[in-house]
């Protein structure tokens, strides 16, 4: 959902949808990652970036595999997400 692109850090700054792709080109580059562990390490890495506060939203997500040879490009909220070529972190849209 938008809880996780819209999640705001202490300065008011949103983690954002490069962010988010930055974090899964990260983690699954070099090997597959079991759902679990990738779950987990996503909510570490939204906790970190928020620091103590109050959640603002509500944050859901699912993780799924995915087999790149029958489906070659995954879609978020209908854009295209390639995980080649990560970019910095961007103003909100």
């Amino acid at each position: 959902t938008d809880g996780i692109t819209e999640a705001l850090n202490r300065d008011g700054k949103q983690y954002g949808f490069d962010r988010l792709r930055n974090f899964f080109h990260d983690e699954l580059k070099h090997k597959a990652v079991p759902s679990a562990t990738l779950s987990d390490r996503l909510i570490n890495e939204i906790d970190n970036f928020c620091g103590v506060g109050k959640q603002n939203d509500d944050i859901t997500f699912i993780v799924a595999r995915m087999d790149r040879e029958r489906l070659p490009d995954a879609h978020v909220s209908g854009r295209s997400m390639d995980m080649t070529e990560p970019k910095a972190d961007s103003a909100p849209e």
